[in-house]
């Protein structure tokens, strides 16, 4: 990383003495006056300020963790370490897929995290989410932001701990338990989704920034066979809950490209690559009959 020019910390110093320790992370003026006024309006004290800023440039911890929040659709998710953050990218998978739902639906979240991709569902339309993951840090987050928005959902949400490696049939199992808890008589789940780790270990080691390999869970990003383990489990998972569609997070198009010939090769009749608001190959989308819904994203690839 190129170090910063001396008239730029120069200036930044006669504004305010906090801004060239944010600079270091931050990189722009701009950027770490913003972040120090979300810090102000944190901090009770100016001996908490002091500890955030510290905490943010010079210990390179995510902001999230700091101000403890990050927004997410309609939704406010709790952040804490051990628990992934959500991404802006997540966020616009989500919403997207929001817009495509229809009211009684149910969805699945397979390594759920904080539980935003669920909660934010169940805020935007009246649908019943059941989020699973096998961290139970994440899981205890994910409820605490359960009560957390409580007042902004529209449908239900429930979570429950599940490997998505292991056991198949108990894990669909247990989520279709959940959903007969929510409403009797259920018909089968409409939709999985899933943002599962999916780093390489070589990408993990080169690509991620330094914040995230220093604070965020490893168990959350970096997945086996360059990435793509969870893949053909997901699908897996989909068949036996019923699931006419799944849709989940990939890291670009090369990967994108894998995960559509795993899913055709499990028998799935149509796949589709969801691009993000970079133009980056963000999500791969299947379905049988009567998921073509899913077909087309925000800016979907032809």
């Amino acid at each position: 990383m190129p170090r910063l020019p001396t008239t730029l910390l120069r200036r930044a110093s006669k504004l305010t003495p906090h801004l060239p320790t944010l600079l270091k992370v931050c990189r722009s003026l701009d950027s770490a006056q913003i972040e120090l006024k979300w810090l102000k309006e944190h901090a009770k004290t100016p001996e908490e300020l002091q500890n955030f800023v510290y905490r943010r440039g010079e210990l390179n911890e995510p902001l999230q963790y700091i101000l403890g929040t990050q927004p997410f659709g309609a939704t406010e998710i709790l952040c804490e370490r051990g628990v992934l953050i959500p991404r802006a990218e997540t966020e616009e998978i989500a919403l997207h897929l929001a817009g495509l739902l229809k009211s009684g639906m149910k969805v699945v979240d397979l390594c759920t995290g904080t539980g935003c991709i669920p909660l934010l569902l169940a805020a935007e339309k009246q649908v019943s989410t059941v989020g699973v993951d096998i961290s139970p840090i994440a899981l205890s987050l994910a409820m605490k932001n359960l009560e957390h928005n409580k007042e902004v959902l529209r449908g239900r949400a429930q979570f429950l701990m599940g490997d998505v490696l292991s056991d198949i049939e108990e894990t669909a199992y247990s989520v279709q338990a959940c959903f007969d808890e929510m409403e009797e008589g259920h018909e089968s789940v409409d939709v999985v989704v899933s943002n599962p780790p999916y780093i390489s270990a070589d990408g993990y080691n080169k690509d991620t920034a330094r914040s995230v390999r220093l604070w965020e869970p490893k168990l959350a990003l970096e997945a086996e066979h360059d990435g793509d383990h969870f893949y053909p489990k997901i699908a897996e998972i989909a068949e036996a809950l019923g699931a006419r569609a799944i849709v989940a997070e990939v890291g670009g198009w090369e990967q994108a490209r894998r995960v559509e010939g795993y899913w055709r090769q499990l028998g799935w009749s149509g796949t589709n690559v969801w691009e993000d608001f970079a133009k980056k190959g963000r999500t791969v989308v299947a379905w049988n009959q009567g998921g073509e819904w899913v077909k087309d994203g925000p800016n979907a690839a032809q």
